[in-house]
Formats: C-alpha cells, structure tokens, sequence
C-alpha cells in the first residue's frame, strides 16, 4: 500500500499522459511519413524498403477499430505511455523519484512530439526501455527469464530501427566482460533466429535496405549546417531549458556502476556517431531517441546527486519547460495559427484539404506523383479507395515505391501525373500544402520490371571521351511489357545525390513485345564527363512524360585524364 501511495503521482502522469495525446491524435492531421508508414501497414510483410516492420504492425492495430488519425496513433500513444512507466521502473532505486520523473519526462520535447505521432520512433523507444530493463535485471540474475527478456528487447529494437543496435553495442563496450558469459552468446544465438524472417525478407528482395545505404545513397555536398543543426537540435529536443541543466552537470557524474555505465557510453556514444555522420550527411534530430532512455536516467542520476538548490533549480526549469511545450500543443490546434505556415508543419494542417482537391478533379482515375514518397501517401491514406503511387526518378531517391507491385495495377489503365512545377501559372489544383496539375496519360505502361545492364566495363577511362557500350535489357517481371513506342535509354552520372548529369543522347527503344525473362541487348554511346575522379553510372528508361528512372544499379567508375 506504501509503494502504491508513493508512486501516486506517476499513475496520475501515465493517465493524464495517455488522455492528453489521445485528443491530440484526434484533432491533428497525419505527417506524410505516417502516411508513408500507414502504406506499409495495408500489406504486412517481414520487412519495407526504408525500415523493419514494427511500425507497419503498430499502425495496423490501430486500424484494426477505424480509419482516422486517432486510430493510425492509437498504438503509438499507448505504446508511449507504457515506455514512461517502463523507464520509471528500470531505475535504480534510489532514483525512482516519482515528483522528479513527473516533471522531467514531459519536459523533453523529443518525447512530446513521438507520444503520438506514428513512426519507427515509438516502437525502438519502447524496446530501447525494455533493453536497458532487461540489462539492469541480467546484471543481477543471470538466469533463463533474463536471457528472453533481452533476447526479446533487443530483436524488438532491431525490428523498429536499424540503428536500434547503437544501445547494443555500447552496452557491450560499456561491460566487454559480459562476452566471456555463456548466456550472452546465447541472447545472441536467439536474436539472430528471431530477425531471421527479416533477413529472408532482404535477401529476396535483393537487399534493397542494404544497397540503398550503403551503394546507392550516394553523399551529399558538405555543409558547415549539417555540423552545426546537428548540434544545436541536441540541444533543443532535449528540453530546450532542461537540455543547457543537464550538459552542464553531466561531466561532473561519474559511476563505476556498471548499470550506469551503460547508460553514458550509450548517450556520448549514439551523439558521437551522429555527430560524424553529419560530416557526411544531413542527420534528422530524432535519429537519436533511441538514446532518449539514457538521457533521462542521468538526468534523473544528476538530480539525484544534487544539493537542494539544485533540485529547486530543476524543478523550476522543468516547469517552465513544460509550460512552454502545452502551450505550443495547444496552439498546434487551433486552425490558421501561424505555425501551419512552417512547411514541416503543412501536411498535418492541410493535407487533407489537398488530397480532397485532387480527388476532386481525378476522382476513381489513378494518380502518379513523381519523386515523392509523401504525396501518394497522403491522397491514399485521405481516400483509401484511389490507386497511386510515387514515380522515383534519377533526380530523387528509391522508395517503398521502387520495390512494391503497386505499378502493375496501373497497366493499360488511364491516369494522371502529378505536375507541381512551381512554373505552372494557372494550377488546377490550389493549396496551401502543395498546389499543381493533373497531367493525363492514357494506357499506361509499367517499366519498372525493365533492369538495364552493363557487363563490359573498360578498365581505363578518359575524361570526355566517347565509349562505345553494349547493354542488356531484360524483363524481371511476370507479365509482358508492350513498347508502343514511347519508351527510350538514357544514361546519367552523378557524384553527389540529387546532382545528376545527363547523357548526351536518348536512344529510342524500338517497338516490341517483352515477354517475361526477354533480355535484348543494344549498343550505344556514352560520353564520359570532362572533369576525372570518382563518378557512378546509371542507365535510365525514360517513359513518355516520365522521365528516367532507376533501371540499372549504379556503376562506379574512375575517370582518369
């Protein structure tokens, strides 16, 4: 009865929690990534393009009671929740103080904005809470219910997100004794079993998630920005105000606790890694929640550790910090504030109204988007009846769209293409999330079977020069694939993403009929580019309006003068 008395004040918390971002849920509309990911959930499958399958099961049981925002949350919101009480209880015990915790978990605006939102966050939140639970009581009793505990932790995070194996590692470099342990050679036995069926997933599909990261990617240009957003968001979604308490403190904890222990290497270790991946990219602020767990337990060990001024100090920071993020919730719903002017913010606020403008004007006829994951999202997830999908190009990146079947629907059937050039003068489609034209195409054709291939690849390359090339064409579809005319190769090289070179010639493809496993081969030409060094190749087929797509893997070649 004590320890229910005393833990009061964080039952009130995990319920006023729960309610607070139920009703957000209801009266926001969905982030284009939600849709994205509610796209994933229409077909569960072991693995998507861009992420495992947790999130993709998380919405799907919301959906299981409606179809609205406040269901696509639902799980994320009382997955959330349970995390805040998790965490509680995986503190030691001289931490767990109810009056801090109540004040400091709300605080973080990180935890705020993935209470509800529906991404991979939540679900590799939860599991990360659930690891370092599970690590806590394997520090203790080093018996059969530990060892499935962390087995079952950490095949969860690694089910969320990839880099759900930073905690992993930096516990393991925290502690490197524990690999002398039989057991934990064991939790690594049963987690490797148990993300077997993602594997399968990968290895079938070709490895997309894998060649996308690491080969077809590409680096971005260096910007002294990725550096320094990189930094300054640390600060932010951390507090902000509690974010500038805890670096000040933090160099002055130290534990030989090994619990502890843990939990810095984690925190400096994930921020270090993304730290210098920022010299090589741009690294999204909520990258690194999954050290959110850490983040708290220290702070909690920081207040733990202070004087009575600094616990003073805490509280009122934490207050206004608080005061701060309702605020800034609450006027997230009130329509026309001018926060929906903030391009983030626009599909939550008018996504809907667009994606009711454009199933206006193109009613049950599908709708192709081009180089956007985001927008066929969005039109299907408002009217789950219509049939769209994203055209990736040479210009943009690979989506889910790239690998899924969604295209062959399409297949003799007219449509619109998306067309929201910002030279369009007078658009059919206007809205303040993202306004265009519907451009028709009849019969159309899929190409995305269509896998074009380079076999002879010269070993010594000059700049400028013209090579004479022979490439392969086949069909890796199961249906065939009617060339009336309209299709052509074209070949492009790109040293950096989104900066793409076009060839110097499109090479029409001739009329045909390809069946199945038809492979032809044709000769062209291609014109290296003038400057040396490192390029990658990529062979497109350009489809009428539809310019060049990703029909070839990418090619690496070195260019020497």
């Amino acid at each position: 009865m004590l320890h229910v008395k005393k833990h009061t004040p964080l039952y009130i918390f995990l319920f006023a929690w729960l309610i607070i971002n139920l009703i957000q849920s209801a009266f926001i509309g969905v982030d284009g990534d939600e849709a994205y990911y509610w796209m994933f959930s229409k077909n569960l499958a072991w693995g998507y393009f861009d992420h495992p399958p947790m999130v993709a099961l998380l919405i799907k049981f919301g959906e299981f009671f409606g179809h609205a925002p406040f269901f696509t949350r639902l799980g994320t919101v009382l997955l959330t929740t349970v995390t805040a009480g998790i965490i509680f209880h995986g503190l030691p015990e001289r931490l767990k103080q109810p009056k801090y915790y109540v004040l400091l978990f709300p605080s973080i605006i990180i935890c705020n904005v993935y209470g509800f939102i529906a991404t991979p966050d939540a679900p590799l939140f939860f599991f990360s809470a659930l690891f370092f639970l599970g690590y806590k009581n394997y520090l203790e009793e080093d018996n059969i219910k530990a060892i499935l505990f962390l087995s079952i932790s950490i095949t969860g995070m690694f089910y969320s997100k990839y880099h759900g194996i930073l905690p992993v590692v930096f516990v393991l470099l925290s502690n490197i004794q524990l690999i002398k342990r039989k057991s934990f050679w064991l939790i690594v036995f049963i987690v490797c079993v148990l993300f077997l069926p993602h594997i399968y997933w990968q290895y079938i599909h070709d490895w997309p998630t894998i060649r996308f990261h690491l080969f077809e990617r590409g680096l971005r240009i260096y910007k002294i920005n990725f550096t320094l957003d990189y930094l300054l968001s640390q600060l932010l979604i951390w507090g902000p105000i509690i974010s500038f308490f805890f670096y000040r403190n933090i160099m002055n904890i130290k534990s030989d606790d090994k619990f502890m222990k843990a939990h810095h290497f984690n925190f400096w270790g994930v921020l270090i890694i993304f730290l210098i991946s920022s010299f090589k990219n741009h690294v999204e602020a909520h990258w690194t929640l999954v050290v959110g767990c850490s983040f708290i337990v220290l702070l909690m060990d920081i207040i733990d550790k202070g004087d009575e001024k600094r616990k003073k100090y805490f509280v009122r920071l934490a207050t206004i910090n608080i005061a701060f993020i309702m605020i800034l919730r609450m006027l997230l719903l009130v329509p026309g504030f001018p926060l929906d002017k903030i391009n983030n913010y626009k599909p939550f606020v008018h996504g809907k109204s667009w994606a009711d403008s454009v199933y206006k004007y193109a009613g049950s006829t599908p709708v192709i988007f081009t180089n956007s994951y985001i927008l066929p999202a969005l039109y299907n997830y408002y009217h789950p009846e219509t049939t769209t999908i994203g055209y990736n190009t040479k210009l943009y990146r690979k989506t889910e769209y790239s690998i899924n079947l969604t295209e062959d629907r399409l297949r003799g059937k007219n449509i619109f293409v998306f067309n929201d050039s910002a030279s369009i003068k007078n658009p059919i489609i206007v809205s303040k999330f993202k306004s265009g034209d519907l451009i028709p195409i009849d019969n159309y054709l899929p190409v995305g079977a269509l896998q074009v291939s380079w076999k002879s690849i010269p070993k010594i390359l000059h700049a400028g020069d013209t090579i004479d090339v022979d490439v392969s064409i086949k069909n890796t579809g199961n249906h065939a694939i009617s060339n009336d005319g309209r299709l052509s190769l074209s070949y492009s090289f790109s040293k950096y993403s989104y900066i793409v070179e076009e060839g110097k010639d499109v090479y029409p493809l001739s009329p045909m009929i390809w069946e199945p496993s038809k492979e032809i081969s044709i000769p062209i030409k291609i014109v290296l580019p003038i400057t040396k060094g490192a390029n990658r190749l990529l062979f497109s087929i350009n489809n009428g309006i539809l310019t060049g797509n990703f029909a070839s893997q990418y090619y690496d070649i070195e260019i020497n003068e």
